[in-house]
């Protein structure tokens, strides 16, 4: 599968999608790789190549003014806002707590749920709270943290 950074229309993701698939479906190379064991599961890989998990980042406010087109995109999988990156193309980087941004959050809910595309989010920091509550929101597909965050946090000396 693929996660796909900055999905901005519907035409982006369809590239990509469409170099996620073998032919005929798709144009992605047809050969001996690591995926099917450099050619040992060949004919079982087959059918797997044309399914794979493709998960659309929104990480820019003109990806949501284009969200419904973009939720239509047959063989999409999930999606996964980028928090920092969706922040910052709206001037308010980081601003969590702002209105707009969870207006736009909302609304980014609100149109997975009405097309039946699971959503998650980047949970960037160490806290469990926040992580339960993004569940209760009825998000499936989180990345919780960082290395470099579990790292410092949980070192003797995290200076």
């Amino acid at each position: 599968g693929i996660i796909a950074p900055m999905i901005e229309s519907a035409e982006t993701l369809k590239i990509i999608r469409d170099a996620c698939y073998w032919p005929p479906r798709g144009n992605r190379g047809v050969g001996f790789s690591r995926a099917n064991l450099f050619g040992k599961n060949f004919n079982e890989y087959k059918e797997e190549a044309q399914m794979p998990l493709l998960v659309a980042q929104i990480e820019h406010i003109s990806a949501v003014q284009n969200l419904e087109s973009i939720l239509k995109v047959e063989g999409l999988d999930a999606l996964m806002i980028g928090p920092y990156d969706l922040s910052a193309s709206m001037n308010i980087t980081g601003k969590f707590d702002s209105k707009d941004f969870i207006d736009t959050v909302n609304e980014i809910i609100q149109l997975c749920t009405k097309y039946n595309i699971p959503f998650g989010d980047h949970v960037v920091t160490q806290d469990q709270e926040l992580l339960k509550k993004k569940i209760s929101q009825g998000y499936r597909f989180i990345a919780y943290c960082t290395d470099g965050i579990f790292l410092t946090n949980n070192s003797e000396n995290p200076q």
